[in-house]
């Protein structure tokens, strides 16, 4: 059964493309090649350049929260209507504030782990030359 699909990427800055951008977009190509329908919702990190210091100063907890995501996938779903939300990444600007979002609407989430940044700042459980799992509780 052929799926509609709701992809969701926040890309990193663009003079430092990372191995997630890749992979996004290279399993939207897989899934449209096995016919699933496929609406993106992207954010690219390269506008926070833009942005003023008190909204720069906001990402602090834009990142665990952003209204805007949540307005922005909520209408995305009210009127696509996908299966199924895939997400890749939501740092910094989408949050996770767009998997309530979808649950509200009952909508099912494919969530692709890259790294462990839902558990670390870093994302990657390293810190000062040595394993550091302080985060993970």
């Amino acid at each position: 059964m052929l799926e509609y699909i709701l992809m969701v990427h926040n890309y990193y800055q663009s003079h430092a493309p990372s191995g997630e951008d890749s992979v996004f977009r290279e399993d939207e190509k897989l899934l449209q090649s096995k016919g699933h329908k496929i609406t993106l919702f992207t954010r690219h990190s390269d506008v926070i350049k833009e942005f003023l210091l008190p909204r720069k100063a906001a990402l602090t907890w834009q990142i665990t929260w952003s209204r805007e995501s949540y307005i922005a996938i909520e209408e995305m779903i009210r009127l696509e209507k996908p299966d199924i939300v895939h997400v890749c990444n939501t740092f910094p600007l989408i949050s996770p504030s767009i998997y309530y979002a979808c649950h509200k609407y009952g909508i099912p989430v494919v969530q692709t782990v890259q790294n462990y940044r839902l558990f670390c700042a870093s994302g990657v459980f390293f810190r000062e030359n040595s394993v550091c799992e302080e985060c993970r509780e």
